[in-house]
């Protein structure tokens, strides 16, 4: 489903929307009243949350202008934020805690000002073993230089709970699309889009083909 499809679906129309339905969709499901989006940039999911009727404040060590001038926008640092213990019930931390110098600091503040739980979306590693870094069919024209780490199922899961926290649920999802490698290296589209399609419908390994995780890690039983 794409952006505008999903914004239809729920009557909405927003000047400046989210980029990822699936996101969207996972916050209308998971999230509480209150919502907290760390690493918010320029407010576009603060606003979303606005939309369907939550409370939302997002916080950014640089936020990005945004056409929303109302939004609540802070300037705070992930590992120290400026705000009392269980302000919210859901923190986000969309694709952010792979840039993070201290993840299980960044984690643990999330947690100190959430009272329900966080939601999360973490970039996957590359997958050597399922095809060769010299065909492009891998996430590593997806990889961010910026990225400090990248994260596993049992890697995720083993922080949170060494943190004394619970993994409600974990997914697979974002998947890669290896025909942009090649219409830009010139193969027409079609046809690009033609190998994308099949391998999307013949790799066994469909888990392989997703390049992020999302997670909800529950902050009360």
């Amino acid at each position: 489903m794409t952006v505008d499809a999903y914004l239809a679906k729920l009557d909405l129309s927003l000047d400046n929307p989210p980029t990822s339905p699936f996101k969207m969709e996972k916050i209308v499901e998971l999230a509480g009243k209150s919502v907290l989006d760390i690493g918010c940039r320029d407010g576009a999911y603060v606003a979303f949350c606005q939309a369907v009727g939550k409370y939302a404040v997002g916080i950014d060590l640089s936020p990005a202008p945004s056409p929303n001038s109302y939004l609540p926008l802070m300037r705070a640092n992930a590992q120290a934020l400026p705000l009392d213990d269980c302000s919210f019930d859901t923190v986000l931390m969309f694709d952010l805690l792979e840039h993070v110098p201290d993840e299980a600091l960044a984690l643990q503040e999330a947690a100190r000002v959430g009272r329900r739980n966080i939601l999360l979306s973490l970039p996957k590693p590359d997958a050597p073993s399922l095809f060769s870094p010299w065909n492009g069919l891998t996430y590593r024209h997806y990889i961010d230089q910026e990225h400090r780490r990248y994260y596993a199922p049992d890697y995720i899961r083993s922080l949170v709970e060494r943190l004394g926290y619970e993994v409600a649920s974990l997914e697979h999802w974002c998947p890669i699309h290896p025909a942009d490698v090649y219409i830009g290296a010139g193969v027409p589209r079609l046809l690009g889009r033609l190998v994308d399609r099949a391998m999307l419908m013949f790799v066994r390994d469909h888990l392989g083909l997703m390049r992020n995780l999302f997670v909800e890690v529950r902050l009360t039983t």
